[in-house]
C-alpha cells in the first residue's frame, strides 16, 4: 500500500482539525470559528477551511429540512468544479498528461435536479486523485472521500466531495480506458453527458 506523502498527511489533520472547530460551532459549543480553533489546538490560519465546513453543515440543515439547494445553485456548483479541473488541465498541458475533457453524466447533465442528489463528473485524463483534491479544495471543497467502482471499462477511482452543500463525485476515466461517450459506467446503458459548454447553455435555460 502506497503511503500518502507527508503534505497530504498534513492536508488531511488540518481539515479534521477545521471540520471539528466547524462542528463545535454548528452545535453551539464555541461562540466562533476563532474560539474553536484555539480550543483545538489549531491554526487560525485554519479559519477559512473551517468557515466552509459550517457553510456545508448549515446547508445540509436546509435539505434535510425539507429545504432543497435549488437547481442553479447545483448546475453552478458543477460548473465550478468542471471548470477548476479544465483550467488544472489548461495550466498543467506543457507536461504532457493525456487529457480529453470533463463531463457531467445522469440527469443533471439535462437540468434534471432531484434532492440530494451526488453530481456524477467524469474526468477523462490520467490526472492524479491528490492533484484534483488540492485544486479542489483551493475552491471551496469539504468532506473529501476516495471510493473505487468496478465498471465494465476496468476499476475506476473517484474522488467525492461537497460544494456549497452540493454533494459530486469525480470519476477518474483514463485516456484508452473510457470512452469519451460510455454510458453507464456499471451497465452500459445511455446516459445524458454535458461538456462544459452544454451545461453552460443548460443552466442559462434553467434561469436564476
Amino acid at each position: 500500500m502506497t503511503r500518502r506523502p507527508a503534505r497530504f498527511r498534513s492536508e488531511a489533520s488540518d481539515d479534521e482539525t477545521a471540520r471539528r472547530a466547524a462542528g463545535l460551532v454548528h452545535e453551539g459549543r464555541a461562540p466562533d470559528l476563532g474560539s474553536a480553533l484555539r480550543e483545538l489546538g489549531g491554526s487560525t490560519r485554519l479559519r477559512g477551511r473551517a468557515r466552509r465546513h459550517l457553510e456545508a453543515m448549515v446547508e445540509r440543515d436546509a435539505v434535510v429540512a425539507g429545504d432543497p439547494v435549488p437547481v442553479v445553485a447545483v448546475l453552478d456548483a458543477a460548473i465550478a468544479i468542471m471548470e477548476a479541473i479544465d483550467d488544472l488541465e489548461s495550466r498543467t498541458a506543457d507536461r504532457g498528461t493525456p487529457y480529453r475533457g470533463v463531463r457531467l453524466a445522469g440527469h443533471a447533465a439535462t437540468g434534471q435536479v432531484s434532492p440530494g442528489e451526488v453530481l456524477s463528473i467524469r474526468h477523462h485524463g490520467d490526472r492524479s486523485l491528490d492533484d484534483l483534491e488540492m485544486e479542489l479544495e483551493d475552491l471551496g471543497v469539504v468532506e473529501f472521500r476516495r471510493s473505487a467502482l468496478r465498471s465494465r471499462w476496468g476499476t475506476l477511482s473517484a474522488l467525492e466531495g461537497e460544494l456549497d452543500g452540493v454533494p459530486f463525485r469525480v470519476r477518474r476515466c483514463p485516456v484508452g480506458q473510457v470512452p469519451l461517450d460510455a454510458g453507464n459506467l456499471r451497465t452500459g446503458r445511455p446516459v445524458p453527458l454535458a461538456d462544459l459548454a452544454a451545461i453552460r447553455r443548460v443552466r442559462d435555460g434553467v434561469g436564476t
